[in-house]
Formats: structure tokens, sequence, C-alpha cells
């Protein structure tokens, strides 16, 4: 299972017993994400209107609406199925501004490095 829907499902299964998270809407939870090539290009995703990339393995994620208080989990993930993306890791930060822009470093072994990902915003 892809860790990214693996945070989303612990999300859900956590907060829920103490009422944080209602499980009949746990499919909301995920419904904004992003799934972005190395080169920048938006593969698909669910309200994300842009992404580019900015440096070797730094990329912004521009969202429809404002995401800047709703928790950003990254991953590194093939953009085509069927492909192994050979590991690495995904940070993300939020940039602030109009809080619909998102900031995510790839790399590998403490090195930036481009990769494919998928950003999960959960709020």
């Amino acid at each position: 299972m892809n860790r990214v829907l693996l945070y989303a499902a612990l999300y859900s299964a956590v907060l829920s017993p103490f009422g944080l998270a209602d499980t009949a809407n746990a499919t909301a939870l995920n419904r904004e994400f992003a799934v972005v090539r190395s080169n920048g290009a938006l593969v698909r995703g669910a309200l994300a209107v842009s992404s580019k990339r900015l440096a070797l393995g730094v990329y912004s994620v521009t969202f429809s609406n404002n995401v800047s208080t709703c928790a950003a989990m990254a991953d590194i993930a093939s953009a085509t199925p069927g492909k192994d993306t050979g590991g690495g890791s995904a940070r993300t930060f939020n940039l602030g501004g109009n809080g619909r822009t998102v900031e995510v470093k790839t790399g590998q072994q403490g090195s930036a490095v481009d990769r494919d990902f998928a950003l999960l915003i959960v709020c």
C-alpha cells in the first residue's frame, strides 16, 4: 500500500475514537492530492491546479483552495502505474502567502534528487 494512503487511513483510525475524525467522512479527508513527475508536471490530482519544479529536488504544488491549516504528507511514488521509483524521501512545507501552495523536497540518502511523488492534503 502506498505510504501516503496509509497515512490517511492511520489518521482516520487514530483520531476517530476521540471524535477528531469522522470515519463516515473519511473519504472527504483525502480528496485533495497531487501526483507529480520528476520534471514538475502535474499528472493528476484532486483540487491541485498546478505544479512546477523549482530546483533540483524542489517542487511547488498549488491547490484551488487554502490548505495552510491542513496536514500535508508526501511520499516518493511513481507517476506511471506499475513503475518502481527506486526509493527516496519526500518532505513538505507550507509556503504561506495565499495558503494554496505547498513545497515538496525530494531526495535520496541525504542529497536532493528529482523524483516522482504523491502529495496528500488532509484537512
